[in-house]
């Protein structure tokens, strides 16, 4: 394991949180066949799904880490 400090950390990181927003704007905008589909954000039963899942996937992650 490396420390947060270190490069090994940090620079996949901040690669990860700079290429997101522009994946997310080559798939709104450029994509011919997207990889999400953007019919499935118009349902806000879908998206609160969406959001109760990543939840349950960041509690679930962080009691198998503290285990």
């Amino acid at each position: 394991m490396y420390d947060w400090g270190s490069f090994r950390t940090l620079l996949p990181l901040i690669l990860g949180i700079l290429t997101l927003p522009v994946f997310a704007y080559w798939e709104l905008h450029w994509a011919k066949e997207p990889i999400i589909d953007r019919g499935i954000f118009r349902n806000w039963t879908m998206i609160a799904n969406y959001i109760m899942t990543v939840f349950h996937g960041m509690i679930l992650w962080s009691l198998i880490y503290f285990l």
